[in-house]
């Protein structure tokens, strides 16, 4: 798109956002200006680094193939590990143009996937050739992409690995961001090493919870938010994926997985953690038990039934299940109102529908009764829920960049930069270990018989 006139290039990002992005729309003027602004905000990948020009990099690679990076747009670019997982739908989100992210480089440890997966989904949207995007292979290919130099400015992990924390802890060392997707698969204790990491080098981690920052999902927390809907005192959620539900599969990638708590837990749990922090009446964690438990041949969870109890009186409730039919709704039950939407995690529709009810009947004089008074909303779903998360991502590492040069930290600096990034930045991270937290309880609970287990105070 760099070869094609600027007037043009503003018009043809002008028509994607008519056709992709919600609301009112930019005009060619707008968008540009925000290309440019984008662009000049980019930080340099190292101290000398120049964005500027052509990038061609020559790097240790474990027999692998590296092209020249494509010219910079002011987008993040990103370097994939792994590409067994990352699927279509994932590269056009990334390379969605409301995304501020795009695919710099992919590492595989066999060739024939590494090139296939450019060949195949990475085409130039106006030229439909295959992008120019650096392919690393081989056993040591994860690694020699994290430690290249000046190619990527963050890295996207799209599956659990047993060697996910060192390589997200090197990947800091080596000035870069991090995105992980679901499931987190990782212990409390090494979510707390994995975020001083990361602030000590003055980057951003993020896990993969996408429907979080899409907007349907903002939508139902800011009416669940309002002061009329009281106080929350108990949540109710159900995410089941039937084994045959190929749509699932290729949105949501767990219905494989071996453990039902660890995976579609984690987005219960993560949910009921953002519908409390919104509504500011997140306390601490109690108690949680796992109270109904399934499991495959082979002993692991694949229908579950918890439930997490708050200091401050409110209750979580989640069945989460590899063997009921595909289900994804949340009920939220406050003082006065309840709210329930149902695509929670993943949106089969064009719109998104949820009900707010209110415990007030009205009386209707033509039945000579009370009716239930429902406020129905519909929030129209717009670009790939996938897309938003790398917006997220791709303006906070922006803002998380510009902040640590602006104040010249040191290296080694205990915390971000204060500022507006670094409160949602940190607000993001609190949510990722209060989730860890709930998942290891119940993980526990699940190893214990299905005890109830109690977390230390303060947690």
């Amino acid at each position: 798109i760099d070869e094609v006139p600027v007037d043009l290039r503003a018009a043809y990002r002008c028509i994607r956002s008519i056709m992709v992005e919600p609301g009112p729309i930019k005009s060619v003027e707008l968008l540009e200006e925000e290309r440019i602004t984008h662009t000049q905000h980019l930080a340099p990948a190292t101290a000398a680094g120049d964005r500027s020009k052509d990038i061609a990099i020559a790097t240790r690679t474990a027999g692998g193939v590296l092209t020249s990076a494509p010219k910079p747009d002011g987008n993040i670019r990103l370097g994939i590990l792994g590409t067994d997982r990352t699927n279509r739908q994932t590269v056009t989100a990334i390379r969605n143009p409301i995304s501020l992210c795009t695919v710099s480089a992919v590492a595989s440890k066999e060739r024939t996937s590494g090139e296939k997966f450019v060949e195949s989904w990475c085409h130039h949207p106006l030229s439909g050739s295959p992008d120019d995007i650096g392919v690393f292979v081989g056993e040591d290919s994860y690694m020699d992409l994290v430690e290249s130099e000046g190619l990527i400015d963050a890295i996207f992990i799209p599956h659990p690995d047993t060697l996910q924390k060192d390589v997200i802890i090197r990947s800091f060392e080596c000035n870069k961001h991090v995105i992980m997707d679901l499931p987190v698969e990782m212990t409390l204790s090494d979510t707390f090493e994995i975020i001083n990491a990361a602030k000590k080098a003055g980057k951003l981690f993020m896990d993969g919870s996408k429907f979080v920052h899409h907007h349907r999902t903002q939508e139902f927390l800011r009416r669940v938010a309002d002061h009329d809907f009281g106080p929350i005192n108990q949540i109710d959620i159900e995410f089941s994926i039937a084994e045959d539900d190929t749509t699932m599969d290729e949105h949501i990638w767990l219905s494989q997985h071996e453990n039902c708590i660890s995976s579609l837990g984690w987005f219960c749990a993560r949910m009921a953690i953002a519908l409390l922090g919104e509504t500011g009446g997140l306390g601490k964690i109690k108690t949680a038990q796992i109270k109904d438990l399934v499991k495959d041949e082979a002993g692991n969870p694949v229908d579950a039934k918890a439930e997490v109890e708050f200091e401050n009186g409110c209750q979580l409730t989640f069945r989460c299940s590899f063997t009921r039919s595909t289900k994804q709704s949340v009920k939220v039950f406050g003082k006065d109102h309840s709210a329930e939407m149902f695509d929670t995690f993943h949106s089969h529709d064009i719109f998104t529908s949820f009900q707010v009810h209110s415990k007030q009947f009205s009386m209707d004089k033509m039945i000579q009764g009370p009716i239930d008074v429902v406020d129905s909303i519909e929030c129209r779903s717009g670009p790939l829920q996938d897309a938003f998360i790398w917006r997220k991502f791709g303006a906070l590492c922006h803002a998380i960049d510009d902040a640590v040069l602006a104040h010249q930290l040191p290296l080694q600096s205990a915390e971000w930069p204060v500022g507006p990034a670094s409160k949602e930045a940190n607000m993001l991270l609190a949510s990722t270990v209060e989730t860890q937290m709930i998942i290891d309880a119940l993980m526990e609970s699940a190893r214990k018989d299905c005890t109830r287990v109690s977390l230390p105070s303060g947690s």
